[in-house]
């Protein structure tokens, strides 16, 4: 699996209401990235500290509002698994 962004790539497409503050916006956009990364470099930890035994790095559902999929993407680029998206998916891969 690939994990990170390439040269040219969108993250985010913003369309501006006069209601809302863009600063605000722009802040919560740049800010997705700093935080995938910090999910990922800590599930890395977990991952290395387990490397050798038949131990397994699983996420919960415990995410942050909004972000489940962003965060349960870093899980995996750090090496980690997902356990499951919600109470309905009863997979534990």
């Amino acid at each position: 699996m690939a994990c990170g962004l390439h040269k040219g790539q969108s993250i985010a497409v913003i369309r501006h209401n006069a209601r809302v503050d863009f600063c605000h916006a722009m802040r919560v956009i740049l800010n997705l990235p700093a935080t995938h990364e910090r999910n990922r470099y800590a599930d890395r930890k977990f991952v290395d500290a387990v490397l050798g035994t038949k131990a397994r790095i699983l996420d919960t559902r415990k995410t942050a509002p909004g972000l489940r999929v962003i965060d349960k993407y870093a899980v995996r680029c750090g090496g980690g698994q997902n356990h499951r998206m919600d109470l309905s998916d009863g997979s534990a891969d």
